[in-house]
């Protein structure tokens, strides 16, 4: 079982390095305190390096589509039916190690 997250973004600042994605099954890991900098605390997806950003990303101030295919779970665990996914998208820069505050957070129900 799959999620596709997508979104829309553009990030102009020069210390811009992409997107990371949050999952979680907990609606308080997301859901407590979204509007810091600071989202190390919180289940998020790494790159196909094991680091952030999940999805590196141009600076840009044009606005394009991203996606990210989730199939498990930060702690490696895999998708399941009938549970409800919390899932969010934060801006990061890896030189300042910030994060912008976190996007609409969706709730997401798979079924077979």
């Amino acid at each position: 079982m799959n999620i596709v997250a997508k979104w829309w973004g553009n990030n102009p600042e020069n210390y811009f390095s992409g997107y990371v994605v949050f999952i979680s099954t907990n609606p308080s890991d997301l859901y407590n305190n979204p509007n810091a900098t600071n989202h190390f605390d919180k289940p998020y997806m790494t790159n196909s390096f094991g680091e952030l950003p999940t999805v590196p990303a141009p600076i840009s101030s044009i606005t394009k589509e991203f996606s990210y295919t989730i199939s498990y779970l930060p702690d490696g665990s895999t998708l399941m039916a009938n549970v409800t996914y919390y899932i969010s998208v934060a801006s990061y820069s890896a030189s300042k190690r910030t994060f912008s505050p976190l996007s609409n957070i969706e709730e997401i129900v798979l079924t077979n």
